[in-house]
Formats: structure tokens, sequence, C-alpha cells
């Protein structure tokens, strides 16, 4: 096996690597680069990340393609992570192997979500709506992933600090048919003891150009232990999800966000919640948990 050069893996069709979480279809493209003549054949295989049992293993396949090969295994379990490498034998015999590429399944079944729409239950005209809810961990954490959707746009915090450095997320899509949930890994926000999930609404297109009344949220926390214990923190209208308001000035797709108001974000969103008025969040009508979604990276 050819070690100074290496197939490039990629999946179809969302380009350059793996999203965080995948659902639906998977399908495999790649590259190689320097090689002896053409591809003849092509070798694919899918492990689990937690052991390295092999999934799906193709084994060579004769045959020059190299784009759009559909996965062909067993059914791949929701929320767990996997390994893909691909395996490519040009026409002078030299054999080249892709680096592992690591990627992780989102939720294949709607009953998998727990969480519920939530908004806040009042309305302040210029103010962005901000959600908090705490709770407490015992035990270390070994796997830890947030799937978040917030229409139109979000923000999220965990313990003060702000996750990701992506904005006017989620992905833009029909609202009546399909809204996207982006996938996180938080395990280096979360620590013993009580901790704190903060969310900060934007209109957004879904507002501002759809006529939708507010906006809203979905989020579930997905926790393992080191110990094999599960657990799962969703967004629900039982009076553990407070609600106040940012100092945002202004707020819609095509206009710039004009006060910022981090200060009453990062600080509603910390632990200790600051010195804030909040209610209790509600569930928003006609919005539901089993809407259909699918995956997007954090």
């Amino acid at each position: 096996m050819t070690t100074d050069r290496m197939a490039r893996c990629l999946l179809c069709p969302y380009g350059d690597g793996y999203p965080d979480m995948l659902v639906g279809e998977l399908g495999f493209s790649w590259q190689v680069e320097g090689v002896d003549g053409m591809q003849s054949a092509y070798r694919l295989t899918v492990a689990r990340a937690k052991d390295g049992d092999i999934v799906w293993d193709t084994d060579w396949v004769e045959s020059p393609r190299s784009a759009g090969v559909e996965y062909g295994g067993p059914q791949l379990k929701s929320d767990a992570d996997y390994i893909a490498r691909v395996y490519v034998r040009d026409s002078e015999g030299g054999e080249y192997a892709s680096a592992p590429v690591n990627f992780a399944t989102g939720l294949m079944d709607d009953s998998l979500w727990k969480a519920r729409w939530l908004a806040s239950p009042h309305t302040e005209a210029g103010s962005a709506p901000v959600f908090r809810k705490t709770f407490e961990l015992a035990g270390a954490i070994s796997r830890a992933r947030l799937l978040i959707c917030g229409l139109g746009y979000y923000e999220l915090w965990l313990n003060g600090r702000q996750v990701g450095d992506r904005y006017m997320d989620p992905a833009w899509t029909d609202f009546n048919r399909r809204v996207c949930y982006v996938a996180h890994d938080v395990a280096q926000y979360l620590r013993q003891g009580t901790n704190a999930i903060g969310v900060c609404l934007g209109a957004g297109w879904f507002t501002n150009e759809a006529g939708m009344p507010h906006p809203v949220f979905i989020a579930q926390l997905m926790l393992e232990y080191e110990d094999g214990r599960r657990e799962t923190i969703a967004s629900l209208p039982d009076g553990t999800w407070r609600g106040t308001y940012s100092m945002c000035a202004e707020d819609a797709s095509s206009v710039r966000q004009r006060t910022t108001g981090g200060r009453v974000r990062g600080g509603f969103c910390a632990e200790s919640g600051g010195n804030h008025p909040a209610r209790a969040a509600w569930t928003a009508a006609g919005q539901r948990s089993e809407d259909p979604v699918c995956g997007n990276s954090g």
C-alpha cells in the first residue's frame, strides 16, 4: 500500500469533507492525485468509531468509478460516530488509501426527537428573545452533541460562552416543508455541577419575509457519561426554560443588527443567569417536533 500518496475522500453531495451529522442517503466520491495511470478498482469501508468494527466493506470493485457511490451496508444507528475510508488501485497495480474520515449520524427516526418548539410568550418590538435553561452534570462526560434549529436565525451559548463561529444558521429552506438543524460538539463547554444553555433568536426570513408570527427554536442536548449512562436535555414547555429580551435595536435578514446586546446574552446565558427578569417559554403554535428536518454541520 503506497503511503506517500493518498486518496482524498469526499461525501456527495456536500463537497469537501463530511458534515458533522448525516440523515438520509450516504454517498461517496474521491480523488487521487499523482497516480501512475487510471483508477482500475476501489474499495470502501465504514467502521464504528467506538470499537473500529467494520459495518460495511465493498471489497475490491473493478471499476473506474469515483463519484456518487452509494452506501450499501446495514442501517447506520442514530446519533453514532463512524469512520469512512476509500482505497484505490491504479492500472499499474499501485494502491492508495485515504486518511480516515470521521462522521456522525443524525436522528434517523423522528420519534427520537424529545424536544418541542419553543417561543417567547410576549413580544417587544425591536428586541430579540433570549432563552435559558440550567441543568446539573453529575459525572464525567465522554460525548455531548447539541442539535438545534432556531428560526429565523439563532445564537447558541453554553455557560456564557458562544458556541460556534457561524452566522445565519440554519440554511434557508421552504419553512412550510423542511427546516435544517445544526449539530454542535459541546463537550468542551460543559463542567461538573450547574450548567446553562442559552439561545438568542433573530427574525430573519422566517418572520420578516415568510410572515411567521414570532421566532422559534428547538434544541436537544444528548449526553453520554463515561460510566455508560445517557441523558437528554430538551427544549420543553415545562417551566424550566426561561426567556427575556436582548438589547437588539433592529433585526432582519436584510438589515444588520444595530445593537448586539452581547452583555445581556452572555450574562443571561451563564450559569448564574445575571440580574435579568425572565418568563417561562411556551410551546410555539403550529410547530411540531416531528416536522421534517435535515442535518447540517456545526
